[in-house]
């Protein structure tokens, strides 16, 4: 949830609003006080990149509070200063001061030296954005200082570049091409790209600034180089670092033209968000119409099974019936045979009784005729 909060941050405020609030209520759930905290955080950030600064201010001191309560140093020191980050967008310098230097103080009693780090380099450009450019210089050697100690290549880099902005506005543009090519070489060693281009930028005014045009150009092809490689999200930083660049110069016209691309660029951004949040609605809607098919034809498929089981069924029965119907007859026909021949057995029966009797008849009167004839002698 707080991936998809930063993922949404400078493409849909309200999305991103709406995630870090899910992030907070789950965090609730689980009754963890450490992810209470850090969604609070978050959603504050979050608050503050779509203008709402009321709403910014009561979520970061409310994660102050749990922080405070939960004895989370770490959150803590990031509340303060993000506090100090929100009253410095909003013009308020001496609130950001005051918060920077608490954020510094509770970062030196816990012996943290990133906090401290980042709490000299806030209050570094405090004084950078006032003018103040001893008081600056002073503070960003102190935060390169911890930068150094933490092995810290990218905070090195960061205090490298801001000195060699100061340097560039004072303006000393020899001291401003040591600090760039001292940031170079710190972003170079960790690719990050985006800083590389905007110190190559730098380096071409340094050098324009100096007469020096053959070099200033060849600073320029290589940062346009370099910014044809860069991800669509690294596009957008850019032409956000252009406008303010061209802003502080006074170049109005120019910080217009970047900011001009950056809303375009932006505008399509959540053209194209929204299109695929179409799309993969679509495809929802796809997968459950080709899921109804399948359970229709499996309904449908078992209908055909269970109509030819019937069907099975009704031809067996008629089968055995029909077989039934010819034992029947077979039985029968052997009832009139046995019939026939016991009728027969009958009138052979009686043929041969009548046979003896009139053997017997025939002996009697052969027995007669000779007692006769006796009785004659």
């Amino acid at each position: 949830l707080h991936s998809l909060e930063h993922m949404f941050l400078n493409i849909n405020a309200e999305k991103s609003i709406k995630y870090g609030k899910l992030a907070l209520t789950e965090s609730k759930k689980l009754n963890n006080k450490h992810y209470q905290t850090l969604s609070l955080n978050k959603l504050a950030h979050s608050y503050l990149i779509s203008g709402d600064n009321i709403a910014s201010e009561k979520h970061y001191k409310k994660s102050l509070e749990l922080a405070e309560d939960t004895g989370n140093k770490q959150l803590v020191i990031k509340n303060y200063n993000d506090l100090g980050d929100k009253y410095s967008v909003e013009g308020n310098s001496d609130k950001a001061f005051e918060y920077y230097l608490k954020a510094l103080r509770k970062s030196k009693l816990a012996l943290n030296d990133n906090g401290i780090a980042e709490s000299y380099k806030k209050i570094g450009d405090i004084y950078f954005a006032m003018e103040d450019y001893q008081n600056a210089a002073d503070r960003y050697l102190r935060a390169g200082t911890h930068y150094n100690k933490l092995g810290d290549l990218s905070g090195l880099g960061e205090i490298a570049f801001r000195s060699g902005e100061m340097n560039y506005f004072k303006p000393d543009y020899e001291a401003a091409l040591e600090n760039f090519y001292e940031a170079l070489r710190y972003f170079r060693e960790i690719n990050k790209k985006q800083e590389i281009i905007k110190t190559y930028e730098y380096l071409s005014l340094c050098y324009k600034k100096l007469g020096n045009e053959k070099q200033s150009k060849i600073n320029v092809k290589i940062a346009d180089d370099l910014s044809n490689e860069l991800s669509k999200e690294q596009i957008f930083s850019k032409l956000l670092h252009e406008y303010e660049f061209y802003h502080a110069l006074g170049e109005e016209d120019k910080a217009l033209e970047s900011y001009g691309k950056y809303m375009t660029l932006m505008n399509i951004k959540q053209e194209n968000v929204r299109i695929s949040e179409q799309k993969k609605e679509f495809e929802e809607v796809k997968k459950e119409i080709v899921k109804d098919k399948k359970r229709t034809e499996k309904e449908l498929t078992q209908a055909q099974r269970d109509k030819s089981k019937t069907l099975f069924k009704l031809r067996i029965q008629e089968l055995e019936s029909q077989h039934q119907e010819v034992q029947i007859d077979s039985l029968e026909q052997v009832n009139v045979a046995k019939s026939k021949r016991l009728l027969q057995i009958e009138h052979d029966n009686l043929k041969n009784v009548r046979e003896i009797e009139n053997l017997e008849h025939l002996k009697e009167v052969q027995r007669l005729e000779l007692e006769k004839q006796q009785n004659i002698i």
